[in-house]
């Protein structure tokens, strides 16, 4: 099979030499695998080297509604060294921030996982909309490195994206 880059798509030559128009592949799609809280409105993009990226989910009622404000609950200690030592340690069910919806609801976002939290992220307080508009990607709420022991199975109790097409299914 062979690959040819073309401007904003990939073209796949097949067997017979019929190309295939694909979009290319996000950073976000590359490089992290999605797992989503069994409510379903909150999503761990996890890296291969095991950093976790905790946003909100684009199916989260905030992300409809739009974002007024980001409350962040926890402190957040600064960390050093390779290890991020001295870092605020969460457990899968901290409450990271309240999300303030445009609509007046008000929604407590969980860790997810079990690890030290690194960062929040700052652009938040000057423009939380970015919560809603790009959830995923400049939206991300914190990130949060696995404790070391536990970097391999830090996602274990999540649902990836068919488990959740899943339940959602079924409900």
């Amino acid at each position: 099979m062979c690959c040819e880059r073309l401007p904003g798509a990939l073209t796949v030559a097949g067997q017979r030499g019929a190309a295939t128009k694909m979009p290319p592949r996000t950073p976000l799609e590359r490089y992290f695998t999605l797992h989503y809280a069994h409510t379903g409105d909150v999503c761990v993009a996890r890296h291969h080297n095991g950093v976790c990226v905790v946003c909100l989910a684009p199916r989260h009622g905030a992300v409809a509604a739009g974002v007024r404000r980001v409350e962040y609950t926890r402190e957040l200690r600064a960390v050093s060294g390779k290890r991020k030592r001295g870092g605020t340690v969460v457990q899968p069910d901290s409450v990271l921030c309240r999300v303030h919806a445009a609509d007046g609801a008000e929604y407590d976002v969980h860790a997810c996982v079990k690890g030290t939290l690194l960062e929040y992220n700052q652009a938040l307080a000057a423009d939380p909309g970015l919560a809603a508009r790009l959830p995923l990607s400049d939206g991300y709420l914190a990130v949060v490195l696995p404790l070391p022991r536990d970097i391999d199975t830090a996602v274990d109790d999540l649902l990836d994206e068919k488990q959740l097409r899943n339940v959602n299914g079924a409900a």
